[in-house]
């Protein structure tokens, strides 16, 4: 089981398969899950995300059969099925749903409910419930910087402005403070649509600007930052 775990850490996809198929002869009946949760990796890493999807659903099944159970390990298997779920795009509502039971079972795990509150705002628009979620992961770690800019993000647009730029501003200082590189381009363009927002069209520039200086490309910024100053003009 290790050499399939290392051949997985090492992207030797096919090696690993193969001990596994013969993993699969040998294993006692108990750990006949964790052979169906690593070919699910390795489906998942090849962006084989309906087969990936499918192992993850076997493994499931066969660890809800095992009378000792561990919170732990089935909300790792829901993350997973919830995730491959949604990224083959086949059953968007059940992935949310089972991402939703893995919160459950994984209470501390960030990273969790950051894609959860991102595809429930993406895909379902609940800004309320996705930040809730959002709160949650912010609750274990205040300084999470993709949860802050997450959060700044769904706040702009739930129109709550004011809010939003004192989350975004937060996520500006810790970025500073803890990295040695710029602030994330969007970061500044999020700023500037709350500063458009509350219709401070200066600060709001002056943001647009930012994120251009660090990201020329930013196309929300080219575009957003054009209006602004053609339909200034025109005023």
């Amino acid at each position: 089981m290790r050499l399939a775990d290392n051949c997985y850490r090492i992207e030797n996809i096919e090696t690993g398969l193969q001990y596994l198929e013969q993993l699969e002869t040998d294993i006692k009946p108990r750990g006949f899950y964790i052979i169906s949760l690593l070919k699910g990796k390795y489906m998942d890493h090849q962006k084989k995300f309906s087969e990936a999807a499918s192992e993850f659903e076997k493994a499931l099944s066969l660890y809800n059969q095992d009378a000792k159970q561990e919170s732990s390990v089935k909300g790792n298997i829901l993350f997973r099925l919830g995730w491959a779920m949604i990224r083959s795009r086949k059953n968007i509502d059940k992935g949310i749903s089972t991402l939703e039971e893995a919160n459950d079972n994984l209470v501390e795990n960030i990273d969790l409910k950051i894609k959860l509150s991102q595809i429930l705002f993406q895909e379902k628009q609940d800004n309320k419930k996705s930040l809730k979620i959002i709160k949650q992961a912010l609750d274990i770690d205040s300084n999470n910087v993709d949860a802050l800019l997450l959060q700044g993000k769904i706040l702009v647009k739930d129109k709550q402005g004011k809010e939003a730029i004192e989350v975004l501003e937060r996520s500006v200082k810790v970025q500073c403070t803890s990295t040695d590189e710029f602030p994330k381009s969007s970061t500044f363009f999020y700023l500037g649509q709350a500063f458009e927002g509350l219709k401070e069209f200066k600060k709001c520039i002056l943001n647009y600007k930012k994120c251009l200086q660090i990201d020329q490309n930013h196309f929300g910024a080219c575009i957003y930052l054009a209006n602004l100053l053609a339909n200034l003009a025109e005023g």
